[in-house]
């Protein structure tokens, strides 16, 4: 996932409020009307019962629930307080819920759309605010209850489908598909399998819109601050654009690839390995990315671990991060092959396992594996 504007909130604890949070509405929504009023009190019940986590929350789509319960993830709801990762429920503790709208859209769904402004008037926090519009459905079901459910299924019901092999591409109006990179795409997809020794790519649904308004849009966000160009969930085998490409290889590489088998992987590697392969957005190769952070960095003093820790980044995307992961994992290939990626992929999140790991494979202590990274990068042309 490439997000174009980073965001860190340091010393963030679970949700801690003692009381319900009450939820406040604009003068647009007008709780004398019943279902209205349902579908407020539906979403206050969904804002005050864990909606970052994922079980059968008696305020969601039972049948949306399950889906992602059996892809493995976390949360039922592509907004999950701010995005499947971006944020967790902790946000609640800075930034505070209003109501903008509740509308009918047709009989027995109504839209809710929500504002998350600054709680405090730090300004810190003041310029990151508001930090998201949300729009969820309040859909009526079977026994006559309203439920939350994600907006992707009912607002691209219309758009065109369009299959290439196992990619099926759902395209924007606005997009004109091209079927010359849909065939691009698979013999990418085709040629890293077979380098790489793994196994054939499963089905994968590829959503195209023209830009990342658009893009939020289908990810329940009317505005998003933190916005993102490209986006793939490997559990259910998604990949979302926020520009008309059927070819985005970063993406596709994130499918590619096995998900970790013993939880989450470093950041740092699951962004390389799919930056040295197919760079770190669609219109950007590593090569060129890699000559211009080195350009940046060549009289600075930063480490792997300022660039890990995101002590040194840019204010505007991930490459340091993308870029010094793609580093490793081309390095590692070039004396291991192979072998030495897998044993990258397998790496466990924790900071100790891949400094254990790369002390293995560059054999060397961890500090001069820091020096060899960054100094390979500072001189690379």
């Amino acid at each position: 996932m490439k997000l174009k504007l980073l965001i860190f909130f340091l010393g963030c604890s679970p949700l801690c409020f003692a009381q319900i949070i009450d939820i406040d509405i604009s003068a647009r929504v007008d709780t004398t009307n019943t279902e209205i009023n349902q579908v407020y009190h539906l979403y206050k019940g969904y804002i005050n019962s864990k909606p970052d986590s994922l079980y059968q929350n008696p305020f969601w789509n039972r049948a949306e629930i399950e889906r992602y319960h059996k892809a493995g993830l976390n949360s039922p709801d592509n907004f999950s307080l701010f995005g499947n990762g971006s944020y967790q429920i902790s946000s609640l503790n800075y930034f505070v819920p209003k109501i903008l709208q509740i509308d009918k859209v047709e009989y027995g769904r109504y839209q809710v759309k929500t504002i998350f402004a600054a709680r405090s008037e730090d300004k810190d926090y003041k310029q990151f605010s508001p930090i998201g519009i949300s729009k969820l459905y309040a859909v009526k079901d079977g026994s006559g209850n309203y439920k939350l459910e994600n907006v992707i299924d009912y607002d691209t019901r219309k758009w065109k489908k369009y299959k290439y092999k196992y990619i099926t591409y759902i395209v924007h109006p606005l997009c004109e598909f091209n079927k010359m990179k849909a065939k691009n795409a698979v013999a990418f997809c085709d040629k890293t399998v077979s380098r790489f020794n793994l196994q054939k790519p499963g089905e994968i649904t590829y959503y195209i819109t023209p830009n990342s308004d658009e893009l939020g849009k289908i990810l329940n966000f009317d505005y998003w601050l933190s916005y993102s160009t490209g986006r793939a969930l490997p559990h259910f085998r998604t990949i979302y654009t926020g520009f008309p490409d059927e070819d985005f290889k970063h993406e596709l590489l994130h499918l590619i690839f096995p998900t970790a088998p013993n939880g989450i992987r470093p950041f740092i590697i699951n962004e390389g390995i799919a930056t040295w392969l197919g760079g770190p957005s669609h219109d950007e190769t590593f090569d060129d990315a890699l000559r211009i952070f080195s350009m940046q960095i060549k009289d600075k003093d930063v480490s792997l671990d300022d660039i890990i820790s995101n002590t040194y980044r840019n204010p505007l995307d991930n490459n340091p991060v993308y870029l010094a992961g793609a580093v490793i994992c081309k390095l590692v290939y070039e004396s291991h092959g192979v072998a030495g990626i897998n044993k990258l992929l397998d790496c466990r999140q924790e900071q100790v396992a891949l400094e254990q790991l790369l002390e293995e494979l560059f054999n060397m202590p961890y500090k001069k594996v820091d020096t060899f990274i960054i100094d390979y990068i500072k001189n690379y042309s």
